[in-house]
């Protein structure tokens, strides 16, 4: 419907889709096309910069839990990043910062938040990771893994 206002369904399955299942915007306005439905991606990266504000009381409480966590587990990925005007791709990384404390007997909700940095190095986990002061389990060494 032109003018129409998007509901919480079609914006959750924009955003699901986009960092979920990796669909850029572009893919998404053509299927919304086959569909005629007339989407340009600026407006589902309007839509999904609107949700995003909104969610981000939900994101810092996720955050708190974290950093009060006895043990937190991150891990980077590498993925190609495609800057505006740019044609060729640059590495990019999502951090995956994860507290599940439930196999040590802990009774928190088990929590995966992911953060995007342009680099890989120290800077950006200890900036995502500002507040946090748990601990080592006992015994671990920062390469080994975790006893059970």
């Amino acid at each position: 419907m032109p003018g129409g206002l998007p509901t919480e369904r079609l914006i959750a399955w924009i955003i699901v889709s986009k960092f979920g299942h990796h669909l850029p915007f572009y893919r998404q306005a053509g299927i919304f096309e086959r569909q005629g439905l007339h989407l340009d991606r600026g407006t589902l990266g309007n839509w999904t910069g609107r949700a995003s504000f909104h969610l981000m009381p939900v994101i810092e409480n996720m955050k708190a839990h974290l950093r009060a966590a006895d043990r937190i587990f991150v891990d980077e990925t590498r993925a190609p990043v495609l800057g505006p005007g740019r044609k060729a791709t640059k590495s990019g990384y999502f951090w995956a910062v994860v507290s599940d404390d439930r196999g040590h007997g802990g009774a928190g909700p088990p929590i995966v938040l992911f953060h995007y940095a342009p680099g890989r190095g120290k800077a950006h986990p200890l900036k995502f990771l500002a507040g946090y002061h748990g601990r080592l389990p006992r015994n671990a060494t920062p390469t080994s893994p975790t006893p059970r």
